[in-house]
Formats: structure tokens, C-alpha cells, sequence
């Protein structure tokens, strides 16, 4: 790795370090603390490098069936142009993988609300996230919006953008998902957990391709 990279990478490991803050609330005392504390490991680095997606999953954990984890990845985008894209919700649907509608349901106290569809092999869930923007931070944390409509039992969770290096954004994603214990649980467990922690790659592809020009100034 190059010096570069190195020095590029040392706010992303304080960043790390506040991440994990942040997870002891996501995920409970059984959290990964020093793994993510001890920041990234030298095989993580070369995939960040590479624009790879990095992930640390949790399984269910001693309160239920919570799914969720942690996840990196750099988007050759300069920060400020992501930072436009996480505020702008109708693209939101192009950035959350299975998703086929989202909508800007207005602003609720501190939060504005986000309406989120989501479909795939029959299967279809429906819930609104309450959004809560740092823009000093270029942190966005949300939560289930329990007074409308919901397929999941809970949600939660927060997007952080830090500069990398060569003018890119390293996206740490974090999420928990508790689906609830009903007849369709095992159904919206294989609809949720395999792109529960894919949202920095989706992120990626569509500001890498076809949202490249949306967010310029």
C-alpha cells in the first residue's frame, strides 16, 4: 500500500473507532469490540484499496433473531457528491438493493421520513425509516418509524462517509434488522439478509454509473 493510501487511511480508523460507539447501541454487549477498534486488518486494506466491499456480519444474537453487521467500501466519488446522493430519496431505490419505490414522506420533528419497498422471488415488505442528518459528520442515522405501516419488527442502524484517498469516499454501513417471529419471518429473512450489508456495493454501482453525473454541482 502506498504512502497515500497509509496516511489517507488514518481518519477512517478514528471513524472506525466512533463506529463502534455507535454499534454497542445497534447490537447490544455482544458486539465485535475489538474488531473494530483494532481497526482493519492488512487483507481488508488491499480490498478497500481495490474498491472492494468488506463486511462483518452478526448472526443472531442473545436477544433474537437480529441479522445485520458492518460494512466498507470505497466509491470513486468525491465525498461531497455521496453526501448529495444519501440526501436525495428518490434515488434511494437505485441504492438499496431489492428495492423497487421509495418516497420522500416529509419531515417528522428532527427526522425526515423514508418510505421503503422492497420485492423479490414474491416476497414484498413495506417500511418508513426516520432519517437523522450530520452534515458535519457526513452521518446519516436511522431507525423504524413504528407509527406507520411496517413488514419488519425493527430496523436500525447509520451510514458515515470519511475522504479516502484519490479523491474517493469510503462508506461504512451499519445495520440490524429484527424481521419478528411470525409465519412470514423466514421468508423476509431470505429477502433481507443476503443484501443487508450490500448497500456501500449498490451505493457504489449506481454513483459509479448511471447517478455518475447526477450529484456534480
Amino acid at each position: 500500500m502506498s504512502r497515500e493510501a497509509r496516511t489517507s487511511m488514518r481518519p477512517v480508523l478514528r471513524s472506525c473507532t466512533l463506529a463502534l460507539g455507535s454499534l454497542a447501541l445497534l447490537f447490544a454487549a455482544g458486539a465485535a469490540r475489538g474488531e473494530v477498534a483494532s481497526g482493519f486488518t492488512r487483507e481488508e486494506r488491499a480490498r478497500l484499496v481495490r474498491g472492494e466491499l468488506v463486511q462483518r456480519p452478526r448472526g443472531e444474537d442473545a436477544v433474537g433473531s437480529w441479522i445485520g453487521g458492518i460494512a466498507f467500501q470505497a466509491i470513486d466519488r468525491p465525498i461531497e457528491e455521496v453526501w448529495r446522493a444519501v440526501q436525495d430519496f428518490d434515488a434511494y431505490h437505485a441504492m438499496l438493493p431489492g428495492t423497487d419505490e421509495t418516497r420522500d414522506d416529509g419531515v417528522d420533528g428532527d427526522a425526515r421520513i423514508l418510505y421503503v419497498h422492497q420485492s423479490q422471488l414474491g416476497v414484498s415488505a413495506e417500511y418508513s425509516l426516520r432519517m437523522r442528518f450530520d452534515a458535519a459528520e457526513y452521518r446519516v442515522v436511522f431507525e423504524l418509524d413504528e407509527t406507520r405501516p411496517h413488514d419488519v419488527e425493527d430496523a436500525r442502524g447509520f451510514v458515515e462517509l470519511r475522504r479516502y484517498h484519490h479523491r474517493r469516499t469510503l462508506v461504512t454501513w451499519a445495520a440490524r434488522a429484527s424481521l419478528g417471529a411470525g409465519l412470514l419471518e423466514p421468508m423476509l429473512r431470505g429477502l433481507v439478509e443476503p443484501w443487508l450489508l450490500r448497500v456501500p456495493t449498490t451505493m457504489k454501482q449506481y454513483l459509479e454509473g448511471r447517478g455518475r453525473e447526477r450529484y456534480r454541482e
